[in-house]
């Protein structure tokens, strides 16, 4: 069972991929657990780690709906509750499908491009190795790196936002666990704006007027 994450992004918008660091702490639920099984779709796995060193892995269930199943080989856990920690170094697809790459001429300013997810109900394996069902909930910390005229934001607080040479670093956390399909990333021109006392609207600055009148209701909902 995985009890958080923590996971490192550097988006490509020129190729449309994300090279990712999957670091997943995880719990034996049972006896004699000998390898950890995570879901991927189309994402290309290059290492995986266990304990911060190498293992073996395979790859199966191909199905093109669904995925595949990563199979990660572990020391062999005598007994239930006993912690490690699995890394996995990958690309994504350039089709992968919880996440939409937009060139600049697609947005209202037409001056950035854009990248949006949505990983309900099952994407979230194509943007990284999870344990990808409802019934798994866990805290995590991402940090993802993108152009330096980038604003990126995602599910999570921030908690850290700087920029270095041609790059702009964003950090996130989230201390209540929750599962794999609410993670969600937005990159682009973006903006925000507060419209209640724990409510924003983020989007494009050119549409962040009109977006805040349409949510204007949200903390209402909220709060009932």
């Amino acid at each position: 069972k995985t009890d958080h994450f923590d996971l490192r992004m550097e988006l490509e918008f020129d190729k449309k991929i994300i090279k990712g660091e999957q670091k997943l702490k995880m719990t034996t639920q049972s006896m004699f657990v000998m390898e950890a099984i995570l879901d991927i779709k189309d994402i290309d796995v290059h290492e995986v780690l266990y304990n911060g060193e190498p293992t073996t892995f395979k790859i199966t269930r191909t199905k093109p709906e669904v995925g595949q199943a990563l199979r990660a080989r572990i020391p062999l856990q005598l007994a239930p509750s006993n912690t490690f920690e699995l890394t996995v170094k990958y690309t994504t697809s350039p089709s992968a499908s919880a996440l939409n790459w937009m060139f600049a001429n697609q947005t209202r300013s037409k001056t950035m491009p854009y990248l949006f997810s949505q990983c309900e109900t099952t994407h979230c394996r194509s943007i990284a190795p999870f344990q990808d069902t409802p019934a798994i909930k866990s805290t995590f910390n991402v940090h993802i790196l993108s152009p330096k005229n980038i604003i990126v934001r995602a599910s999570g607080n921030k908690t850290q936002e700087f920029d270095y040479d041609n790059h702009r670093s964003t950090k996130f956390e989230s201390k209540v666990p929750v599962p794999s399909y609410l993670f969600a990333i937005v990159a682009g021109d973006l903006a925000e704006q507060k419209i209640g006392t724990n409510t924003y609207v983020i989007t494009e600055k050119s549409y962040l007027s009109e977006a805040a009148s349409r949510m204007s209701q949200l903390e209402k909902g909220l709060n009932a």
